[in-house]
């Protein structure tokens, strides 16, 4: 496939297209792909409805009977939808949060301790294709398309995170890492599920508070092998005071095409949890030339089999780039330039000064902690090196380029045993989940019977 094609792109159609049917496909984005979920074929779906549709046809009036026809059609679907959303939020357990306990000790943990120079691979998480047919994001991308461009770029491992579905394009490679983004509601809050087992269908749509974001990440932990919090900051999903509580996840997406979520991620680290950087494109809306390879993760690994990446990420031999952007490049000006991206060549700690080097000059080092905090700045070298003092919890780096090329390295973090632990700050309040449940159950049953009484007096009013 020519990449170069100019017939790939069609960008401007696309956007203009994407405009106007915006609201439209914001309104059926929940509705219809758990819909046909709940349905469980298309096909199936597709017949009742057309059935229903020629059943009215007797009807004389056509305004009638197109008016019959939605009403028999879309009434029960929605019943159904309501009914669903309705239980997913009356059995959201209730949860005790501990008060979050931030790094602390005389070890410090390198999470690079062990990597080797040549084994750092490039990684992209964040992809969508059209499997959805405009019904959800990621609507004029194809998984072949997506081969095409990464492989160009000389990426290792091109993973497709589609919304609610986990893509097999790459099912009968060793390398085959199946993941994808959870989430269906309207507040942007999704969460990358990688080396997923299964689909997690339960979301909370219209509002989700602290413990609801719990319990997704309770869920999602049971089939998947690394859960990462994916675009915090869209439409201000993830809150501060979330990051400060929320436990039970490895990774958070800092950079991607959308935002930079760096504040939340010093959010996080500044009070005790230990997770580590994600970074991809994230093309929500369908590729826009330009912005592919721009933002990836580099991963140390010896092989590519799934259980290494995993460990790799878990344990946070990795690293985010931001790649700068050049408008309107070619695409293979753009694979040359990568080649020849800036790359980390060491990340050593010595008793307490950690030494950073890059194979580039670099405009500058920034050593950052707790709150964001800017401990150092180093210019104009390709090395730095930082004596952690006590009082520093954390230690992270951002390396920039005189491009605007950006590298984010993992923290590294105090702790008070050899072990590393990572605290969980959540427990189900078994009790106050037991009370709300019953109670809800009373009011419901409460509502049917006067539902239920209502009928009966208007059947005798009748007779």
């Amino acid at each position: 496939m020519n990449v170069e094609n100019s017939q790939i792109w069609k960008n401007d159609k696309i956007n203009d297209i994407y405009v106007s049917k915006q609201i439209l496909i914001h309104f059926f984005y929940f509705l219809v792909p758990l819909g046909l979920h709940i349905c469980n074929t298309q096909g199936f779906c597709t017949f009742v409805v057309f059935k229903k549709f020629f059943n009215e046809m007797n009807i004389a009036n056509p305004l009638r009977r197109l008016f019959l026809f939605l009403r028999r059609s879309i009434t029960w679907p929605l019943l159904i939808l309501s009914i669903v959303i309705l239980i997913f939020y009356l059995t959201a357990p209730f949860y005790k949060f501990e008060a979050p306990q931030p790094f602390s000790g005389n070890f410090i943990h390198n999470p690079y301790e062990n990597v080797l120079l040549e084994n750092w691979k490039n990684y992209n998480f964040q992809t969508h294709t059209n499997y959805w047919k405009n019904l959800m994001k990621g609507n004029n991308s194809t998984e072949y398309f997506i081969d095409s461009i990464y492989q160009h770029f000389g990426f290792i491992n091109i993973t497709i995170s589609d919304y609610q579905y986990i893509n097999k394009r790459r099912l009968q490679n060793e390398n085959y890492i199946p993941t994808y983004k959870h989430g269906f509601g309207f507040q942007n809050i999704y969460q990358i599920c990688i080396g997923a087992n299964k689909v997690q269908w339960t979301d909370y749509p219209f509002y989700q508070a602290l413990r609801h974001k719990q319990s997704i990440i309770d869920k999602l932990r049971s089939d998947c092998d690394l859960i990462a919090i994916s675009s915090p900051l869209s439409k201000n999903g993830y809150q501060p005071s979330d990051l400060k509580y929320l436990s039970g996840y490895d990774l958070i997406e800092v950079s991607n095409n959308q935002r930079n979520s760096i504040s939340l991620w010093d959010t996080a680290l500044t009070y005790g949890h230990r997770v580590y950087i994600f970074a991809g494109d994230d093309h929500p809306e369908g590729f826009i030339k330009g912005e592919e390879g721009h933002h990836f993760t580099m991963v140390n690994l010896s092989d590519q089999q799934r259980d290494s990446f995993v460990e790799a990420l878990r344990q946070g031999a990795a690293y985010g780039l931001d790649f700068f952007a050049i408008e309107n490049e070619p695409l293979a000006d753009k694979a040359e330039r990568l080649k020849n991206k800036p790359q980390l060549i060491n990340a050593e700690l010595l008793s307490d000064t950690f030494k950073v080097a890059v194979d580039q000059l670099a405009e500058s080092f920034k050593f950052i902690g707790q709150h964001g905090k800017l401990f150092s700045l180093v210019e104009d070298t390709n090395a730095a090196e930082y004596i952690i003092k006590v009082e520093d919890l954390y230690v992270r780096t951002e390396v920039t380029f005189p491009d605007g090329t950006i590298l984010y390295l993992n923290p590294l973090i105090r702790h008070p045993e050899e072990i590393i632990r990572k605290q969980h700050l959540a427990k189900i309040d078994i009790n106050k989940t037991a009370i709300m449940r019953g109670i809800y159950i009373v009011v419901i049953v409460f509502l049917l019977q006067m539902i239920f009484k209502g009928k009966i007096r208007k059947n005798m009013t009748s007779l």
